[in-house]
């Protein structure tokens, strides 16, 4: 389940709590980001890896929801996937073991590559491959194989039936990566990451446990998507304990915080 805060472009009220400014109805005004002030959002959703085939975790797919593309995605407030990188998805065989998509025109990553079907392949075929222990492998387990049918189609011929693949594509597990930058049999480390999303990855400042304490994003000029940017920059800071985002918080380090406050001190901090 996708929080409010996980598409910061479309940053909305309800599971955030703005701590720069009063109460819930000045969260608007606090995402807009006057200038080039950076929107700051605290989260204790840690995470370690970044890379869509071996990440699976809320820290990792906050970041990934809002710098990579899938062929599908859930708008805000929505609870049913609709088009994203692709133009229209379908099953086209009676027993649903095919589903068809055509992907959009012109897409591309933040580095200037082309987006086409080769790239959905490649994505797909690497996370299966990789199969990484704590990753999203076992959400596409039902895809059997995957082909380019030329540039902007692609078709899934799937093991058995699977009625939920559109949602399971809709998220993190269906990102899709360059498949110039993204090597098929590994990760990619977390400083090189090239998606097609709203934002791109300006910097990352690392934890000695090698997972990231701050990711800065700046809007993507290459993106072509639906979501509408509300702000000119964005700071993730990854947190250990609640207790240190509180700290965060009282120090006027953090402008937002998400779901992972303790409910008591979110309602102080809203209510003062």
């Amino acid at each position: 389940m996708k929080t409010s805060a996980e598409r910061l472009a479309v940053l909305g009220c309800a599971g955030i709590v703005a701590v720069s400014v009063a109460g819930c109805g000045s969260v608007t005004d606090a995402v807009k980001g006057e200038g080039d002030k950076a929107i700051t959002l605290g989260t204790t959703a840690t995470t370690t890896a970044l890379d869509p085939a071996v990440a699976y975790d809320a820290g990792s797919w906050l970041l990934l929801r809002n710098t990579f593309q899938s062929l599908l995605s859930y708008p805000a407030a929505s609870s049913a996937p609709t088009p994203d990188a692709a133009q229209a998805c379908e099953f086209t065989a009676g027993d649903a073991t095919q589903y068809h998509c055509t992907l959009k025109t012109g897409l591309k990553f933040s580095n200037g590559h082309a987006l086409t079907s080769a790239d959905v392949v490649h994505s797909i075929q690497r996370t299966l491959k990789i199969n990484d222990a704590n990753g999203p492998a076992g959400l596409l387990s039902s895809i059997k194989t995957v082909e380019a049918v030329n540039d902007t189609e692609v078709l899934f011929h799937l093991a058995q039936p699977d009625a939920t693949l559109p949602a399971k594509l809709a998220g993190p597990a269906g990102a899709i990566v360059d498949q110039e930058v993204f090597p098929a049999d590994k990760a990619l480390s977390n400083d090189k990451l090239v998606g097609s999303g709203p934002y791109k990855i300006d910097s990352i400042e690392a934890t000695p446990k090698s997972g990231p304490a701050k990711v800065v994003l700046l809007p993507n000029d290459k993106y072509t998507g639906d979501a509408k940017l509300r702000n000119k920059k964005f700071v993730l800071r990854y947190f250990d304990k609640p207790a240190d985002l509180k700290t965060a918080i009282d120090n006027g380090e953090v402008d937002l915080a998400d779901n992972s406050l303790e409910p008591n001190t979110a309602a102080q901090i809203l209510s003062d």
